[in-house]
């Protein structure tokens, strides 16, 4: 009878830790991908009412993954990189990307990505 006792107080045992750590566990709300297509759809229709000549899209999840990419006709070349980098950078900073950029225009040259540290001189280069 001990033995037969003890299974059953470790039975409620388990149920009430289950039913304590389900309180304890969080949920965490993600973009599903008929949700980023949704979001690069409008941000074309924002691009084409607007007058862009062209646009690169990056979806990305918060951390910074690429979820859905959408490049339109007459986008440059480098667009596609940039886009991504942009997206990825405000995914992980959590604030827009023209934050950084009015740091930047602001003089705060530490804040541009360099190669290794080099510093980045802002000047205007004639080329013969």
């Amino acid at each position: 009878m001990n033995t037969r006792l003890k299974i059953i107080a470790f039975t409620f045992l388990l149920i009430a830790a289950a039913a304590v750590a389900g309180d304890d566990i969080a949920t965490k709300h993600t973009l599903t991908l008929d949700l980023a297509k949704k979001a690069a759809d409008a941000a074309v229709a924002y691009a084409k009412a607007n007058g862009a000549p062209g646009s690169a899209i990056a979806i990305v999840d918060d951390g910074g993954h690429l979820l859905y990419f959408l490049r339109l006709d007459g986008t440059f070349t480098a667009s596609p990189n940039i886009s991504i980098g942009k997206a990825k950078t405000a995914a992980l900073f959590k604030k827009p990307t023209s934050d950084f950029e009015n740091v930047i225009n602001k003089g705060r040259f530490a804040m541009e990505g360099g190669r290794g540290g080099d510093r980045v001189e802002r000047e205007q280069v004639a080329l013969a």
